[in-house]
């Protein structure tokens, strides 16, 4: 169920990423690692940071509520899930924000903390590319 691939991910990492519900949902109903870190990988993400990372509000709701992911997990860059979707442009989104404070994971620091090299080596993880989606209206 935890099994992973070259990248060092896992099949509900990478349904968190593109925000596959029924997938996410699957795989956690079968029993998938919730809070597994990317094994070998230099970010450290879990599912959680993908889904916030990418603006997914429902991933993120289902990953947190159906899930009980711990929102307080920190990646190799000291990052909450929060803080990438703060970083990412998705922090201002009150449905990603309003989940993330009803399990008191809100940084207290307010502004936006990604700095250009830190976005550099994060799309370098990622393969070259730098994923962001316009902010969900829910």
């Amino acid at each position: 169920m935890d099994a992973t691939d070259s990248h060092n991910f896992t099949a509900l990492m990478y349904a968190a990423t593109n925000g596959h519900m029924n997938i996410i949902r699957r795989l956690l109903d079968l029993g998938a690692s919730v809070d597994l870190a990317q094994a070998g990988g230099s970010r450290r993400d879990t599912a959680l940071h993908m889904a916030a990372q990418c603006g997914h509000t429902r991933s993120v709701e289902l990953l947190l509520k159906h899930g009980q992911a711990n929102p307080h997990l920190l990646n190799a860059f000291g990052k909450t899930a929060f803080e990438l979707a703060r970083d990412f442009g998705h922090g201002s989104n009150k449905v990603m924000r309003r989940l993330f404070e009803e399990v008191g994971a809100l940084s207290s620091s307010a502004g936006n903390s990604c700095s250009s090299s830190n976005s550099e080596q994060i799309s370098s993880a990622r393969g070259g590319h730098h994923h962001r989606q316009q902010q969900q209206q829910h």
